[in-house]
């Protein structure tokens, strides 16, 4: 899996914090996930919210249904975010708003519903480690850049 973000073309965006329609939002996608058949694990801890977006990425079923995909980025995003503390935000785009999670006082946004989504929807094959591993290296190199160039290093 390849994970392509343009980093420039994200900073550019308006960005604002989820209004309480958008937070409920991001609360039912959650727990549609967190009550997802079969699953009985911890969902507090990182490892936990990639357990059980690995254990919902094997239902077929469920993949079919396109709340459950964005509830797997919503997840995936939520995991990110507690590895490396960030908070959700809301992306103005064509015309309306999608989630993201971004490192508060940076340009660092991570569409990770989105990504979610479109891996999904290219057939691609989705691993929970590797994505998430995939998202925080992004960011520890796009928090290295924006270091490097306000010290005159870039």
């Amino acid at each position: 899996m390849t994970i392509e973000v343009d980093r420039r073309a994200l900073a550019t965006l308006r960005v604002g914090l989820p209004d309480a329609d958008e937070d409920k939002g991001l609360a039912v996608r959650r727990n549609r996930l967190h009550n997802h058949d079969g699953f009985f694990g911890e969902v507090n801890t990182i490892e936990g919210k990639l357990r059980l977006i690995d254990h919902v990425l094997k239902d077929d079923k469920a993949l079919a249904d396109r709340v459950v995909r964005e509830a797997l980025g919503v997840v995936m995003g939520d995991a990110v975010a507690q590895q490396k503390t960030m908070t959700w935000y809301m992306l103005a785009l064509d015309g309306g708003r999608t989630p993201c999670i971004g490192l508060p006082g940076t340009p660092i946004k991570v569409p990770a519903v989105a990504l979610m989504t479109e891996a999904l929807a290219r057939g691609e094959p989705v691993k929970a480690r590797d994505m998430f591993d995939d998202l925080c290296r992004m960011v520890d190199e796009w928090k290295a850049e924006l270091q490097a160039s306000s010290t005159g290093r870039a």
